[in-house]
């Protein structure tokens, strides 16, 4: 509080009237009067707020068209007609389309992937892609270590951490589904074989989906599922599928990339029927083949180089599905006349579901 004394001058004008004819006299006294008035003083104050600036996100290494570098790490071989083969076919594609320098390495064994990305980077190959879940760790070890190479894992573990490492994942729980739906319209037996290398996500995933799939048109089958341990062993799937065909499965479905010939192999001996996958395998069972779930993970390769060419590549989880015809369905081939049409229309009615949003596969591709 303040006490301030304010002078307030007073003029007080006397006016005296005479009554008779003479000329007025004003007369001016000054008064002096001191009064008190209370004023509130405001009183100002500084708050300082801390605030958390957010870190901004390093950008991912950029490369141009002219500098491309590109190796390609493989669990088994290129001729496969399946998994590996999709991705040299990618490989090769970039290579045309962006006159890349490109290397590849088949068949790499687990033990060998760390020393195979080291190499590679080491070499100065600036962008580097392995093909396969079990390439998940090596990658994000060996990336942290080469900041300036960009490492992309088709299958990998969703959410590696670095910010010059990406993976590319795959919708199959809707091809996985749609095959369902064909193998559970056209065995007889109701007993479906599905046989996969590993128990891993990227195949227990779409073969839980195949289940589904077939159970949504045929409640009565039974859908068994085994596992070789193997992406190779040609002769160790086809005994897995004379197993199961023994036990009455009229339609085998083998998922373990080089090794699954061996399965459509035997369908083809046994006369029943057998589904491909990764690729377009009919050519392994051209008389048995339904189909094959394509999983077109060269477009998605090609797709993800475009990223980076363009500058708007991101260390994250590249997901792809029927919409981006990465994932679809192979035509029936030599099996056409033998499907019936209204097993055809249930296949394509279920696509265009899936397609249109009408219906999502209720089994994800998390992990």
């Amino acid at each position: 509080m303040k006490k301030i004394a304010v002078v307030m001058m007073a003029i007080v004008m006397v006016l005296g009237l005479a009554l008779t004819a003479c000329q007025p006299q004003t007369v001016v006294q000054t008064v002096e009067v001191e009064k008190t008035v209370v004023v509130e003083k405001a009183v100002e104050k500084t708050v300082v707020v801390e605030v958390e600036k957010p870190a901004e996100a390093a950008e991912a290494p950029k490369v141009a068209p002219g500098e491309l570098r590109i190796a390609l790490l493989l669990d088994g071989p290129i001729n496969d007609q399946g998994w590996n083969q999709g991705a040299y076919d990618g490989l090769a594609a970039v290579k045309t389309k962006y006159l890349a320098d490109v290397a590849y390495s088949e068949s790499v064994a687990r033990a060998d992937m760390e020393a195979a990305f080291t190499d590679y980077a080491a070499r100065g190959y600036n962008i580097i892609f392995a093909h396969g879940f079990e390439f998940s760790d090596a990658a994000e070890k060996v990336a942290a270590q080469f900041p300036d190479t960009i490492f992309v894992v088709t299958h990998g573990k969703a959410g590696l951490t670095g910010d010059n490492i990406a993976t590319i994942q795959y919708e199959e729980e809707q091809i996985g589904f749609l095959l369902g739906i064909l193998a559970g319209k056209m065995t007889k037996s109701n007993k479906v074989a599905a046989i996969g290398g590993y128990e891993i996500p990227p195949i227990a995933i779409p073969f839980k989906a195949f289940e589904l799939g077939a159970k949504e048109v045929n409640p009565n089958v039974a859908v068994s599922i085994s596992w070789i341990d193997s992406w190779t062993d040609i002769a160790k799937m086809k005994e897995a599928a004379n197993a199961a065909i023994a036990t009455g499965a009229d339609v085998i479905f083998p998922v373990a990339s080089g090794a699954s010939p061996g399965g459509l192999y035997a369908a083809a001996e046994a006369g029943v029927w057998g589904i491909g996958y990764s690729g377009d395998q009919y050519i392994f069972a051209p008389d048995v083949t339904l189909s094959s779930g394509i999983v077109d993970t060269g477009l998605s390769i090609e797709l993800v180089v475009d990223e980076i060419v363009n500058g708007t590549f991101k260390a994250t989880d590249y997901w792809y599905g029927l919409k981006d015809n990465v994932v679809r369905l192979a035509p029936y081939h030599n099996t056409e006349d033998k499907i019936p049409q209204d097993v055809k229309d249930t296949v394509a009615e279920w696509t265009q579901k899936i397609l249109s949003g009408e219906y999502e596969v209720p089994i994800k591709m998390e992990f």
